[in-house]
């Protein structure tokens, strides 16, 4: 596990942010993901529509885990096409979480 991070079978709505939070706010939650869940450089790129449909919540925090980095190596924010897609990955993973805990 890496320091600071957040094992999604231990992940709580608390931990994610809403999806209307600022970028420097989900980035930070972003890489609470530990890739040895799942390593999103390992991964093919997914189709989004089909990730968005049927990812499952490791799924969808790899790939956020991913878009962090992404974006972070080119030293910008997000486009806002990108910035939508993650907020729809936000709300999807605290969908996956209300569905888990019920």
């Amino acid at each position: 596990m890496f320091p600071g991070s957040i094992p999604t079978d231990q992940l709580t709505l608390q931990d994610v942010p809403d999806h209307s939070a600022s970028w420097d706010t989900i980035q930070k939650f972003a890489i609470k993901f530990d890739p040895v869940e799942k390593d999103p450089y390992q991964m093919p790129r997914p189709d989004v529509v089909v990730l968005l449909e049927s990812g499952s919540l490791v799924d969808l925090r790899a790939y956020l885990f991913g878009e962090q980095r992404r974006w972070n190596h080119m030293s910008r924010y997000p486009d806002d096409q990108a910035m939508a897609t993650i907020r729809e990955l936000v709300t999807l993973i605290r969908q996956r979480l209300s569905a888990r805990d019920a």
